[in-house]
């Protein structure tokens, strides 16, 4: 206080020492406060540096060739967590450690492709609550959680107030192009071109953020020749500085450093992989470069932290988010990245706490990178959410910048800083997945996969060397029955409650489906069937994989894998249904299935089944069943292609059906199973699977005696009540009013009847749809959240046309397609809700001079524009999809369809899809699949009970696939006949209305 007295004494005026004396008054009280605040220690930086696809003995303290010597610093002055597990790609560690949440909970479960939606927005990332405990956010590097350029979806407005890097998989270290060509390489959205290698610019960046806030200084770091708005990343608010997001210094700081090294293309500087040659290969010698080259960078990041005084104020953590791929090793584990061997999930990873953790010790805390940020917040005293460890507290905000949203989301990471710090492990179960599970508690590792069930003792046999499932066959049932729950936990996004003692499994309460009357129809499918009851040889998980096709989530029948261990193949899931009512007697059960061409069952052992039940009683009361396995072998004769897309294989999606009557009236619920018994398949495609399970009251059948699997006949109406539409059309009023609707959609269209032989309604049950994730809606946004589509497709009726208006939305599983780049005919690989108005006319016209396609068709014949439209609103095309191909088969799904390049979903050739009249019971004339916009009719491939229209001789097809029956009229047949290639064409004359096909000449 001297010198303030010493000021004041040389002040002459009163009138200004009083003033002047208060303020420095308060400048004294300032002071204090400051030198109070200086004997509290600061709060913790924050420092994770990632390296990506880095393998175990990849690093120079596990014998890695590549020099590492800051790395080996990191681990001779911290702690080495000896039992950190990430994931086996990508995307899924780097969602895992933001959210700390099981990826596959919000549908990351694997590399997030470009046309993927990846990390949804409703995920709240854990550095957004570092950002509301104070810290000033970075992200550095690779995001590869979406490719989005919508500024919602960049890291910069998700939890990071800066991010600097790149979008996807992997860039060019030198171009910073991405596999497409594409610069990527951004600050905050904004498109920037610099020199230099990838690694470096990363360093230097990450350099520039600790200065700069240490310094206190502002520092714009957009490109001088930018200026514009700054946007808030957590409110939307729109600001008026000019400055990038760190504007001011002595905040604490979070900043991920991710490194795309040693992530291929392997580039390197040539000065490092200079230093390599001659004892490695060339390949070998740019990979280890690259590692060194970012162990350089580690080391520059570690001086300019200690240069700024931060040392002992800031936790550093070192890992890698998978194991090493083709390159690399992973040595001594087995495996590689995109397995979950230990060797693809199981890698270096250090924490550097001066201070706090004992220098060059190792930990034995079995830990995962979804644990990461929940066990660093705890370290630096940060709360997540609601704080409780396990629930987090989500607030999402909508493009106003209000809170829309408050949901309660379960964590999977915990708080290990206390057992870490202590060096007291903890008894835990975790779960590693991608397309494979690997289920961890304490030594015991299951891993449960396409091939079967392995169990490894994991402390004493780290190479994963001696498989133990067969010897310890309790321990793997046990495991099998965590691993079950977990998934339908995740499945329903409820809290993981793992259970370490013996696990007991029930089958009393699964999932539930009912009926509500004789007009409507339950569904169960998807994700809503992880709560089937499963037993034996059965699971619940994604169909298929998810690199090449798209069939979503099911149920699982492996004939070749003995998931359970009781050495015996077989298995079942189940479903039951409530509220079966005593006025409704008569049911269909259905499924929609595919058998893989590996599955197999001997005595044709694969069925439906239902059991009868009455609530309050125990134990059925009756059972009937039926095998289905005929009609796969059968139809695997059929529909035999040798060139279907070899990737996918040659089975097909349809429907397997059993008609059912309840023995007694008092029966109230049912169990419907699909099960089956000897199995004898072979090979990892050996499955059958089940995307869904139907169940609706049906008519009384004609006869009372029908077998099991009656047929799928429409109740005949009274001729003289139908009101006639000209043509072949007709509307059954059904007793009311019989003025003709504005329109026909879900709600009437069983009242738009077409006369073929017999009286249909093609349109019943396939007017709605939905627009899944992943799609793009009319504006071309993408979706985000599966959405029902119930008005998909709306007819009306004019003079002379039934009026088709559709969204074009399939209603069945689809795929990945092969141009999925976009590079060989620009078919995309997402299908876009359209706006399409089809013509059908009620009186075809027979054409002069019809001509059929075929391969040999020029003038622009090939490809041809659509040629009709299948019930629920999906067009379909000719054959040839491409100019320079004579068959669209190589490209299609299991549907017979793909996105065209205007993103519509449309079919080709011939005959088997889910959920519309694409499935054929074999058991009768086919029913109609859609109509050709010369107005005839397609159908199916059965011509009659058990007879296909490729083998009827009394009335063969032509050229166009086409009868001219006299009961039925001329109509085309979508079969794999004579012509195997043609699904119709125009015998008759295209309508001009429609002005879209072009008749093959």
């Amino acid at each position: 206080m001297k010198p303030i007295l010493s000021l004041l004494t040389l002040r002459t005026s009163a009138l200004l020492m009083l003033p002047a004396l208060a303020g420095l008054l308060e400048c004294s009280t300032a002071s204090a406060q400051r030198d109070q605040a200086d004997a509290t220690p600061p709060q913790k930086n924050v420092v994770i540096l990632l390296a990506d696809d880095l393998g175990w003995g990849d690093v120079g303290f596990h014998g890695g060739v590549a020099e590492t010597p800051n790395i080996d610093r990191l681990a001779s002055e911290g702690l080495e967590l000896d039992r950190f597990y990430a994931y086996p790609a990508c995307s899924p560690a780097r969602a895992a450690m933001l959210t700390g949440r099981f990826p596959h909970r919000y549908g990351i479960t694997g590399p997030v492709r470009p046309r993927d939606e990846g990390l949804p927005m409703s995920e709240r990332l854990l550095v957004a609550d570092f950002q509301d405990a104070g810290y000033q956010t970075a992200l550095v590097g690779k995001w590869h959680l979406s490719r989005s350029t919508d500024v919602a979806h960049n890291p910069a407005r998700r939890g990071f107030d800066h991010f600097y890097g790149f979008l996807d998989a992997s860039i060019d270290y030198y171009k910073h192009t991405n596999g497409r060509g594409q610069i990527d390489w951004q600050r905050n959205g904004q498109a920037v071109e610099e020199e230099g290698y990838a690694t470096d610019l990363l360093t230097r960046e990450a350099i520039r953020i600790i200065e700069t806030r240490r310094s206190g200084s502002r520092q714009d770091f957009r490109p001088s020749n930018r200026t514009g708005n700054r946007q808030d990343a957590r409110q939307g608010t729109e600001s008026t500085e000019t400055l990038d997001e760190f504007r001011y210094g002595g905040k604490p700081l979070c900043m991920v450093v991710a490194y795309n090294a040693p992530h291929s293309p392997f580039q390197a500087p040539e000065h490092l992989i200079a230093k390599y040659r001659g004892r490695l290969d060339e390949r070998s010698a740019t990979y280890a470069a690259m590692i060194e080259s970012m162990d350089q960078g580690i080391g520059k990041i570690m001086t300019a932290i200690e240069r700024q005084g931060m040392r002992d104020d800031t936790i550093i953590v070192f890992a890698s988010d998978n194991g090493a791929a083709r390159m690399g090793t992973n040595a001594p584990l087995r495996g590689q990245k995109r397995q979950v061997y230990d060797g693809a999930i199981r890698v270096p990873c250090i924490i550097h706490a001066p201070g706090i953790v004992k220098p060059g010790t190792v930990s034995d805390q079995m830990i995962a990178i979804h644990d990461l940020l929940p066990t660093l917040a705890g370290a630096v005293g940060v709360q997540l959410g609601t704080g409780s460890g396990s629930r987090q507290d989500f607030r999402r905000s909508d493009k106003t910048g209000t809170l829309d949203e408050f949901r309660d989301k379960p964590l999977d990471g915990e708080n290990l800083w206390p057992n870490l710090v202590s060096g007291r492990s903890k008894p835990r179960q975790i779960v590693i997945a991608e397309e494979d599970f690997a289920i961890f508690q304490d030594s015991w590792k299951l891993i449960q996969s396409a091939a079967g069930v392995e169990l490894y003792d994991i402390v004493a046999d780290p190479s994963e060397q001696q498989n133990l499932a067969q010897r310890h066959s309790k321990i793997v049932a046990d495991l099998l029955g965590e691993l079950t729950e977990f998934k339908q936990q995740v499945a329903a996004d409820q809290p993981a409650t793992p259970v370490v003692a013996e696990v007991v499994k029930s089958f009393d309460t699964p999932s539930k489906l009912s009926t509500s009357s004789a007009t409507e129809r339950s569904v169960v499918e998807g994700s809503s069937l992880a709560g089937v009851q499963l037993q034996g040889d059965a699971d619940f998980g994604i169909l298929g994989n998810r690199l090449t096709e798209s069939n979503g989530k099911g149920i699982r029948l492996m004939s070749a894998v003995d998931l359970n261990g009781d050495k015996q193949l077989a298995g079942e899931a189940s479903i039951v249904s409530n509220d079966i009512k005593p006025a409704d007697r008569w049911y269909r059960f259905d499924i929609l299935g595919m058998a893989q061409d590996g599955f197999a069952v001997d005595k044709d052992n694969l069925y439906l089944k239902v059991e009868f039940f009455q609530k309050g009683r125990n134990g059925s009361l009756d059972f009937i069943k039926t095998r289905v396995y005929p009609q796969v072998v059968q139809e695997r004769k059929d529909f035999k292609d040798e060139g279907t897309n070899a990737s996918l294989g040659l089975g097909t999606w349809r429907t397997y059906a059993m008609d059912f009557r309840t023995p007694f009236a008092e029966i109230d619920s049912v169990k419907l199973s699909v099960g089956f018994t000897d199995g004898t398949g072979k090979g990892k495609q050996s499955e059958f699977w089940v995307n869904s399970v139907n169940l609706q009251p049906i008519p009384v059948p004609a006869e009372y005696e029908a077998p099991a699997n009656a047929e799928r006949q429409f109740p005949q109406p009274d001729p003289n009540s139908l009101v006639a539409l000209g043509g072949r059309w007709y509307f059954d009023s059904q007793g009311g009013a019989k003025r003709l609707p504005k329109q026909f959609d879900y709600t009437n269209a069983d009242q738009l009847l077409y006369k073929s032989d017999r009286f249909e309604a093609p349109f019943a049950g396939n007017m709605s749809s939905w627009l899944r994730a992943g799609y793009k809606d009319f504006e071309g946004n993408i979706v985000e959240k599966d959405e029902p589509k119930p008005y998909a497709v709306v007819i009306s009726v004019t003079k002379d046309h039934i009026v088709m208006r559709s969204r074009n939305l399939p209603n069945h599983p689809t795929a990945t397609f092969p141009d999925k780049w976009r590079m060989l005919d620009g078919n995309p690989s997402y299908i876009q809700e359209k706006a399409n108005t089809w013509y059908l006319p009620k009186e075809p016209k027979m054409a002069s001079d019809p001509i059929a396609m075929d391969d040999k068709n020029a003038n622009g014949a090939l490809p041809m524009g659509p040629i009709g439209v299948a019930t629920n609103g999906v067009i379909f095309f000719n054959p040839f999809d491409h100019i320079f191909e004579t068959d669209a088969v190589w490209r299609l799904d299991r549907c017979c369809g793909h996105p065209s390049p205007q993103s519509a979903y449309h079919y080709h050739k011939y005959p088997v899809c889910v959920k519309t009249p694409w499935s054929d019971e074999g058991k009768m004339h086919s029913s109609v699949i859609g109509f050709a916009f010369d107005g005839l009719p397609v159908y199916g491939p059965y011509e009659a009970d058990g007879l296909l229209a490729k083998d009827n001789r009394q009335n063969p097809l032509n050229d166009f696939n086409l009868h001219e029956d006299a009961i039925r009229g001329p109509h085309y047949h979508v079969t794999p006949g004579k012509f195997p290639h043609i699904i119709g064409g125009y015998w008759g004359e295209l309508d001009p209305m429609n002005g879209r096909g072009r008749r093959a000449r």
